[in-house]
């Protein structure tokens, strides 16, 4: 008796762990890319999926609406890794769109089949064919993700360590494997590995993020000078992040923000700009939306120069005429006329 009370409070505070991760994902962190929010939707179905069956399995009596959320919630979650580990890679941009598509039609053919094949009125479909064909679905979706990324990223070469992005949707991609794995065996085992394993996972991971993030705070682990090759690695990695995220439209962008968003010191992303690219933060980012500024420029007829400087992140028209006219020579409407002719 008392070891089943130990394994509910484990799992569920596993679970109200992982809600409160969620609502800080979407409430105090405040995402601000498609990334952000698709690795909170996936947390969130996670939590569904986990809480829903400690509740079934130690209870015993559970709604069969909440039920049938959960196993929907289950199903989704292929759908919302395969997205997020696309977004998070650039090298998979081209994938972006159509896997969103599916994401989405998957949430709609969910959504209907529940309302018009509720589990209150046909639970023998939905607890056991329903049940096995969400795991088979699920296993699909793992499957294909694994191979986009065995198919696009060669496992023997080193030197390619990924961007911080991309190293955590790594360890998102483990654990989730390791979690929809636990809850497949649970269908031949016990009922109960699935919240185990899943809370065993959620605070592993905690404790290495943990670890990982002390380590890269550290001024021993993290020196100011960085050798020329990681440089070059680094601002890479940089000049990619910024392409793919375009966060530079942000004019309230800080390079405190900036560097969180790399998972990387300030002072490391400081250097690296002064030391190797002779630059200030804020000449760094302008060079992007200048670069931005010059396509609009060219191709929109519709938005008005003024209009332009604020898309591209600019917080005033001053700003944005100084900035054009010293990297190009040219105010931005003698660019344009330029290039009209």
């Amino acid at each position: 008796m008392l070891w089943t009370e130990f394994l509910f409070f484990f799992s569920a505070l596993g679970v109200f762990n992982g809600i409160l991760l969620v609502l800080y994902q979407f409430t105090i962190r405040k995402p601000n890319t498609t990334r952000d929010y698709l690795l909170g939707l996936l947390g969130l179905a996670f939590c569904i999926r986990v809480g829903i069956s400690c509740i079934y399995y130690f209870q015993k009596i559970i709604p069969w609406t909440a039920v049938q959320i959960g196993l929907s919630a289950h199903v989704l979650i292929g759908p919302l890794l395969l997205a997020y580990m696309v977004y998070s890679w650039a090298s998979l941009k081209k994938w972006r769109l159509p896997i969103l598509r599916i994401l989405i039609a998957s949430s709609i053919v969910m959504l209907l089949f529940g309302l018009f094949f509720p589990f209150q009125a046909h639970p023998q479909i939905w607890d056991y064919h329903i049940r096995y064909t969400l795991h088979a679905i699920l296993s699909c979706f793992l499957l294909f993700t694994a191979l986009l990324l065995i198919l696009n990223f060669p496992i023997t070469d080193k030197s390619k360590s990924g961007t911080p992005p991309e190293q955590f949707s790594i360890l998102v991609f483990i654990v989730s494997i390791l979690i929809c794995g636990g809850f497949a065996l649970s269908l031949y085992v016990d009922y109960v590995l699935g919240p185990i394993i899943s809370s065993a996972l959620f605070y592993g991971a905690l404790i290495y993020l943990g670890l990982r993030r002390k380590t890269q705070s550290s001024p021993i682990a993290t020196p100011l000078k960085i050798p020329p090759k990681e440089a070059n690695l680094l601002l890479t990695q940089l000049e990619e992040h910024l392409e793919n995220t375009q966060v530079y439209r942000n004019p309230q962008l800080t390079i405190t923000a900036l560097a969180k968003e790399l998972g990387w010191p300030k002072a490391r992303l400081s250097h690296l700009l002064n030391s190797y690219l002779g630059l200030s933060f804020t000449s760094y980012i302008n060079q992007f939306r200048i670069v931005e500024a010059k396509l609009l420029l060219q191709n929109q007829q519709l938005l008005t120069i003024e209009a332009i400087g604020y898309e591209v992140g600019f917080g005033s028209r001053s700003s944005f005429f100084a900035t054009f006219k010293q990297q190009t020579g040219l105010t931005p409407k003698k660019f344009q006329e330029t290039h009209l002719k």
